[in-house]
């Protein structure tokens, strides 16, 4: 793996913020050394730095979908319910979400604009 292609995972993993390198340590659970060694070429990526690396791309991915399904919902609630009307206790299903969703977009479901 290149230094490169590296930090474009790493910053995948951790974002691109300042102090990724920092944060990708601590995800790898390896000295912020070994991280910039690898950056400078001076350390490669063994395959058992492959696969934490792998893992966490997949628990950064888990979160992420989480997150982002947490966001849906949220947006679905707020478009939903509108500024002049107050918030409900009703549950909120994923049709619910993806449908405000398309419906802030101004898209119908098959991607289509709304008014076209």
């Amino acid at each position: 793996m290149t230094p490169e292609r590296f930090r474009e995972i790493g910053q995948l993993i951790v974002g691109p913020d300042p102090g990724w390198q920092s944060r990708l340590a601590r995800a790898l659970n390896v000295a912020p050394a070994h991280v910039s060694n690898i950056m400078s070429g001076n350390r490669t990526v063994t395959p058992d730095m492959r696969s934490t690396i792998s893992k966490a791309c997949a628990a950064a991915a888990l979160a992420m979908s989480e997150r982002a399904e947490a966001l849906a919902k949220a947006a679905a609630e707020l478009h939903v319910a509108g500024p002049e009307q107050p918030d409900t206790e009703r549950e909120w299903t994923e049709d619910d979400a993806v449908a405000a969703i398309w419906d802030v977009a101004g898209m119908k479901p098959d991607g289509s604009p709304k008014n076209g």
